[in-house]
């Protein structure tokens, strides 16, 4: 009779071990399925654009003293479509700042709205322009539009107020890697951008060096925590 429940408890002990030992192995299998399983990007990085003298019509030095910047960290020029920008940082752990190379204005919230427009091209490609918008564009100018509504509240209109693909629903700043935003990504700060989309897409970008950190739908999503579930 002992020994019957010796060997009773045997397979059970046995089944015990065996469930999350069979758990891992099956994780090795899924670790190259999710790998691969991605959503679709029509790229992931940024095609080289020509700049020409006259999108730069203010200098730097001005620009800076207009907006009463004594001291940079970094700066490198910036495009929203057609409006360029000095992408300013006065300190290593300051925020970025956008001045129109036009006007010398700053872009309100400016990081926030490029993050969406990188986000949009890395998932979507390049903008793309109904023929009437430029008809349009130079209509309003010669209807005698401030020079900030030329630059800064095109920049701001193209981003906001874009028709052609899937829209935006949402855009925020993370700073600290969590369940989705994982360590292994590497980037912070990033921005989170999120798509009105039956997936439920979402991109993270890095606005300093416009870079693509990873894309997240549901289905991926979904895959990822079964996977931290059986590792």
């Amino acid at each position: 009779m002992i020994k019957k429940n010796i060997y009773k408890w045997h397979r059970i002990a046995s089944l015990i071990i065996a469930l999350p030992l069979f758990l891992w192995a099956l994780s090795g299998f899924l670790h190259p399925i999710m790998t691969n399983l991605r959503p679709a990007m029509k790229t992931q990085s940024l095609s080289s654009v020509t700049l020409e003298s006259r999108n730069i019509q203010r200098p730097l030095q001005e620009v800076l003293s207009q907006n009463k910047i004594d001291s940079i960290y970094s700066v490198r020029l910036v495009h929203i479509d057609t409006n360029w920008f000095y992408q300013v940082k006065t300190s290593k752990t300051g925020s970025l700042q956008y001045i129109s190379a036009k006007n010398g204005q700053i872009l309100v919230r400016g990081d926030w709205l490029y993050a969406q427009y990188l986000a949009r091209i890395f998932l979507e490609g390049p903008l793309q322009h109904d023929p009437n918008e430029s008809h349009m564009s130079k209509q309003h100018k010669t209807e005698g539009m401030s020079s900030m509504m030329d630059c800064c509240g095109e920049a701001t209109s193209t981003v906001l107020n874009y028709k052609r693909g899937g829209p935006i629903s949402g855009a925020s700043l993370v700073k600290a890697f969590d369940e989705e935003y994982k360590r292994a990504y590497c980037l912070l700060p990033v921005y989170k951008v999120a798509f009105k989309r039956s997936d439920g897409i979402r991109l993270y970008v890095e606005t300093a060096q416009d870079r693509f950190a990873v894309a997240v739908d549901d289905t991926r999503a979904a895959f990822t925590t079964f996977f931290n579930l059986v590792h």
